[in-house]
C-alpha cells in the first residue's frame, strides 16, 4: 500500500488532482471525467457515470474541518442543482501528489449519508458504485432512506421520543414513535434541500409579504441557510430553526410548521437530540439525488416500509402508477372547467399519492391551454383529509 510521501505537494492545483483522479477511476472500470463542465465557469471535479445515474466527486486538498465541509456542501450542491443524482466528497490528503496518487493511494471519503473514511482510491470505485446502486430504483432508495431513519431514531432517548410525540401529536398506540419523528424532520429536511435548489435556480425570491404577518417583510433571516450548510453547523438545531423560520416568511406552513414543533419539543437538549437531527439531515441529502428525477413517491413508500401497522388501521399504500390511472379515468379534459372552479377532494389521502396524481393530470391538460396553474392547484383546488398527522406531513411535503 502507498503511503504518504511527502514533497512540493503545495506546488500542484486542485484541478491537477481532480483529473488524475479520473483518470485513475477509468482504470478502473468508471466511466469519469474530472474537471467535468457543469454551468459556464463551473466545473464538478469528478463526474463518474454509471448507466443513467451520475454520481459527482468533489474533493479538496487537506482534510481541515472547512475542506470537509466546502466539499460535503459541493457534493450535496450538485444533487439539488440537478447535475447529479448522488454525491460523494474527497479530501486529499497532506504530502499526496498528483505523480504519486494510484490505485493504493489513500484519501479520505464521505458520502453524503455517512461518515468520513480513510481509503484507497480502488475503495472509493466501490463506494462509488454502491451509491449508484443504491439509486437504481425508488424502491431501492426508499429502502436505503428507511435504514438511515431507523439509524436516527436510535440516537432518542425515551424521554425525547415522548415530548415529540405530544408536540406534534402522534397516535400514542404507533408503534415506533421515534420513527416516526425522524421521518418527519428529515421529510422537512428533504423539502428544505428542494428549496435550495430552486432559489439557486431563481424560482423562490424575498418575498414582498411575509406569509406568516401577512405584513410588509422585513427581510431578517434572508436568504434562508441551504440544509448542507445547516447540517455541517455545531448547533445543527438553532440553524434549522432560524433557516425553517425564514422560509416560513414565504409558505410551507404544512411542511415546516410540525417539524419545527418536533425538534423543538425535547426538553434534554444534549447530544442525542443534536444527532437524532444531523442524521435526519444527512438521510435527506443522500434521498435529494432520487426526487430530482421526477420519482416523487419516495415518502410513500417509506411511510409504508416504516409502518408495520398500517395493515391494522386500513392504510394502503397507492403506487404512483395506480394514481396515474385512477387520476386519468376520473379527471376528463371536459371536466376541467378554465376559470379552474372547482375542487379535487381526497378524504383518506395518506401520504397524497393521489392528490399528486391529480394535480400531474390537471396540470397535463392545463399545460396544453397554456395555463401556469400550480400554486392554484395546490392551494385552492386540492383538498386532503387523513388521521395520521405524519400522513398529512408527508403529503404537504409531496404536494409542495
Amino acid at each position: 500500500m502507498k503511503k504518504h510521501q511527502g514533497g512540493a505537494a503545495s506546488s500542484h492545483i486542485e484541478e491537477e488532482y481532480n483529473l488524475e483522479l479520473g483518470r485513475i477511476l477509468r482504470r478502473l472500470g468508471l466511466s469519469a471525467k474530472g474537471e467535468a463542465q457543469a454551468g459556464t465557469n463551473d466545473h464538478i471535479d469528478c463526474l463518474i457515470t454509471v448507466g443513467d445515474r451520475k454520481i459527482a466527486v468533489e474533493a479538496k486538498k487537506g482534510y481541515t474541518s472547512a475542506k470537509r465541509r466546502r466539499a460535503l456542501e459541493q457534493a450535496s450542491e450538485r444533487i439539488t442543482d440537478g447535475y447529479a443524482r448522488g454525491g460523494v466528497a474527497v479530501c486529499y490528503p497532506e504530502g499526496l501528489t498528483p505523480e504519486t496518487m494510484d490505485e493504493d493511494a489513500q484519501l479520505w471519503v464521505s458520502p453524503l449519508d455517512g461518515e468520513w473514511a480513510e481509503m484507497t482510491v480502488s475503495t472509493l470505485a466501490e463506494v462509488v458504485r454502491q451509491v449508484s446502486d443504491d439509486l437504481e430504483t425508488i424502491d431501492t432508495a426508499g429502502k436505503k432512506f428507511t435504514k438511515n431513519l431507523r439509524v436516527a431514531a436510535d440516537q432518542l432517548t425515551e424521554d425525547q421520543v415522548r415530548d415529540i410525540v405530544e408536540a406534534v401529536h402522534i397516535p400514542l398506540g404507533s408503534e415506533q414513535p421515534a420513527l416516526r419523528a425522524a421521518l418527519l424532520v428529515a421529510s422537512a429536511c428533504l423539502f428544505h434541500a428542494r428549496l435550495d435548489a430552486a432559489r439557486s435556480a431563481g424560482e423562490i425570491r424575498k418575498p414582498r409579504t411575509d406569509d406568516r404577518t401577512g405584513e410588509t417583510y422585513d427581510g431578517k433571516g434572508w436568504p434562508f441557510a441551504p440544509l448542507r450548510e445547516c447540517k455541517e453547523e455545531s448547533d445543527i438545531i438553532g440553524a434549522l430553526e432560524e433557516s425553517w423560520n425564514t422560509i416560513l416568511a414565504v409558505d410551507y406552513k404544512p411542511v415546516f410548521e410540525t417539524a419545527l414543533a418536533a425538534i423543538g419539543a425535547p426538553k434534554a437538549y444534549n447530544k442525542s437530540l443534536t444527532d437524532f437531527v444531523r442524521r435526519c439531515a444527512g438521510a435527506a441529502l443522500a434521498a435529494a439525488g432520487v426526487l430530482t428525477t421526477g420519482q416523487t413517491d419516495l415518502l410513500g413508500r417509506v411511510f409504508h416500509f416504516i409502518l408495520d401497522e398500517a395493515e391494522n388501521t386500513g392504510a394502503y399504500y397507492t403506487s404512483s402508477a395506480a394514481g396515474a390511472l385512477l387520476a386519468g379515468i376520473a379527471i376528463r379534459e371536459e371536466d376541467i372547467s378554465d376559470d379552474l372552479d372547482f375542487s379535487v377532494v381526497d378524504p383518506a389521502c395518506g401520504t397524497g399519492t393521489l392528490l399528486s396524481a391529480a394535480a400531474e393530470r390537471i396540470t397535463e391538460v392545463s399545460k396544453q391551454r397554456g395555463r401556469p396553474i400550480r400554486k392554484h392547484l395546490i392551494e385552492e383546488v386540492l383538498h386532503g383529509y387523513d388521521i395520521d398527522i405524519t400522513a398529512t406531513h408527508m403529503a404537504a411535503v409531496t404536494l409542495g
